[in-house]
């Protein structure tokens, strides 16, 4: 497979190619570019399977790039989503990035799940998925729906339909309000950082983290009720929280 990076970090550039070799991921850095003019024209000239995308660049962004190119063709990385709507962008639409530094387990799991997102959406799809992506960024706007990806395949839940998050043996269950469950392989800490701009949002106990506008009711025990009849139980401490999010919304 080859890739191209466009970073305007040539260290970065180093760096990757690398770690490529190092772990053996048959892939071959072919090209770099360190601004989106040069992104693009690296891109048209070597024709690659992969493209390693860093969101900030000096002369615009990564989306900016995709929009001059026909991006439902290649596999996508991202790096290092920096401002905050950029890396909500991302994790919404399970784009695949990559912190910096780099990490060896980080990019081997981030090939992992661009292959198999490759093999799972087709180039409309995934020209569909990046502009969702791309419009959430340039509008600075809380995504309105998660992107859930799984051996299953990939499933898309508005954000307004999620009754509550929950966990239990290393799997996070997303619960909706129609009845699907959505199983993911997963910490629950991770989507409570996700979601973590969303007021409405609330971890009310270690294994739940909960859409408090789907709660029907909070009742002595104390516990809520959701619109789905589910309980959900909590310690006194937690039940004064959740009351004052509550008559905050």
């Amino acid at each position: 497979m080859r890739a191209v990076a466009i970073d305007d970090d040539p260290r970065m550039h180093r760096l990757l190619g690398q770690m490529l070799k190092l772990t053996n991921a048959g892939v071959d850095l072919v090209a770099t570019a360190t601004s989106v003019a040069g992104g693009v024209a690296v891109i048209e000239r070597e024709a690659p399977d992969l493209l390693f995308l860093d969101i900030e660049l000096g002369d615009g962004t990564g989306f900016d790039l995709l929009e001059q190119i026909d991006a439902g063709r290649y596999l996508i990385i991202f790096i290092s989503g920096h401002s905050q709507y950029g890396r909500l962008a991302l994790t919404f639409e399970a784009l695949d990035y990559l912190d910096k530094p780099l990490k060896s387990t980080d990019l081997a799991e981030a090939l992992l799940k661009a292959r198999r997102r490759f093999a799972q959406r087709n180039a409309d799809e995934r020209l569909k998925d990046l502009t969702v992506a791309l419009q959430n960024f340039r509008n600075t706007q809380l995504p309105t729906r998660l992107t859930i990806s799984n051996s299953e395949g990939i499933f898309f839940v508005p954000v307004a339909d999620i009754l509550r998050l929950s966990t239990s043996d290393g799997l996070v269950t997303v619960h909706c309000a129609d009845g699907r469950k959505f199983h993911k392989t997963a910490r629950l800490v991770t989507y409570e950082q996700q979601f973590s701009e969303y007021p409405h949002f609330m971890l009310v106990h270690k294994s739940n983290l909960v859409n408090l506008r789907r709660v029907k009711a909070l009742v002595t025990g104390p516990y809520l009720i959701m619109e789905d009849g589910t309980e959900v139980v909590l310690t006194a401490q937690k039940a004064r929280q959740v009351r004052g999010a509550l008559e905050a919304l």
